[in-house]
């Protein structure tokens, strides 16, 4: 396609350079930065990710199944919230949804290699 690829990282690495230090420059000058701010979604992107992965391809990361993962796990929270669970009920759904994927995977695995 004459992409260059190897421009378009570097590229993209510096643009996300300048923004990191524009934004560590500047939080202090206002007085407000919190290192552990998102901490609360990373297991959150990490499930929907993983269970994407198992959802069309075994151990593929791709669009449409991270697109699929993100759909379950927030049909899931959402449902939770609505229901009126305790917070703790998501890290066990959670929890239960990454084993459940892990177990498909290895299914899956297992079944494309004894074909």
């Amino acid at each position: 396609m004459g992409v260059r690829v190897d421009r378009v990282r570097v590229l993209a690495m510096v643009v996300s350079s300048v923004c990191a230090g524009i934004e560590a420059y500047s939080s202090p000058q206002a007085g407000s930065g919190e290192t552990n701010g998102a901490d609360g979604y990373l297991l959150n992107g990490f499930a929907a990710a993983f269970l994407g992965s198992v959802a069309l391809r075994d151990a593929e990361f791709h669009i449409v199944g991270t697109v699929i993962g993100i759909v379950t796990v927030g049909v899931a929270f959402n449902g939770l919230a609505i229901v009126g669970a305790p917070t703790f009920w998501q890290y066990v759904v959670q929890g239960g949804l990454l084993i459940c994927a892990v177990a498909l995977s290895t299914v899956a695995r297992r079944v494309v290699l004894s074909r």
